[in-house]
């Protein structure tokens, strides 16, 4: 897995969109649901093999977001110390990125690439077979993120361009018209991808929509296994509330 979409809306809003590539033989992931980590409530979905997820949200507005693969492919070298997606879960006990990346050990892990959005920074996160790099991207522009794993380089190449060519025309681009584009770019649909081993059989699983805003956070996960779509919600907490839970 899989594609992400990052497109900012206006300060401090924007949508982030995450299609997730799966082998069909993996056991389907449950829809979002709400977790209490160590300070909030977070929402993800959850991948019932690996216990973590791909994609979360925090009430304050914090966020993740999982690609399987570096910054090139990699050879599937077990065993590993444990899923990858037990990684956001885990991100979002320590109260920022910072902390989070100074005290997790990722030694083992195989390489991923990981997206968190917090405080008006995005971390991106690289881990390959040997090293681990941290860079922080401009959160005024638009992004395309695929996996390394799936996706060759050429045809990364080709999606980010479709992607900047479709994006000037839309002023702000209404949620129907995201899921569309990912839609358009579903894994069985794409030519040029790095094939399974035989008996492995890929399909774009689901879209994971986020939308956040000053009021709180979104998310509509769309299952598109079982053609159905579930919205949950985060509201921020209000002053009034935070002064009642300070008391």
């Amino acid at each position: 897995m899989c594609t992400v979409s990052y497109i900012p809306l206006s300060d401090q809003s924007f949508v982030l969109t995450h299609s997730r590539d799966e082998t069909i033989k993996r056991p389907i992931s449950s829809p979002p649901m709400e977790k209490n980590a160590v300070n909030e409530t977070v929402l993800y979905p959850i991948d019932p093999k690996g216990k973590g997820t791909w994609i979360g949200a925090s009430r304050s507005g914090r966020m993740a977001s999982l690609l399987n693969g570096g910054s090139h492919r990699h050879e599937f070298n077990p065993p590993y110390k444990h899923s990858r997606g037990l990684i956001i879960p885990e991100y979002f006990n320590h109260v920022n990125f910072e902390h989070f990346f100074n005290v997790y050990d990722f030694d083992g892990l195989e390489p991923f690439t990981l997206l968190i959005f917090e405080d008006n920074k995005i971390y991106k996160t690289v881990k390959s077979e040997n090293d681990i790099k941290v860079s922080i991207l401009d959160n005024s522009r638009p992004y395309m993120f695929t996996s390394s794993s799936l996706y060759p380089p050429e045809t990364d190449h080709a999606r980010r361009l479709d992607f900047n060519r479709w994006l000037p025309g839309k002023f702000q681009p209404t949620d129907q018209e995201i899921l569309e584009f990912h839609k358009k770019h579903l894994f069985e649909y794409t030519k040029n991808v790095y094939r399974p081993d035989e008996g492995h059989i890929i399909k774009t699983v689901s879209i994971t929509m986020i939308k956040n805003s000053k009021i709180g956070v979104e998310m509509d996960y769309y299952d598109l296994v079982n053609d159905m779509k579930l919205t949950k919600a985060l509201k921020r907490d209000t002053l009034d509330k935070l002064l009642e839970n300070a008391q």
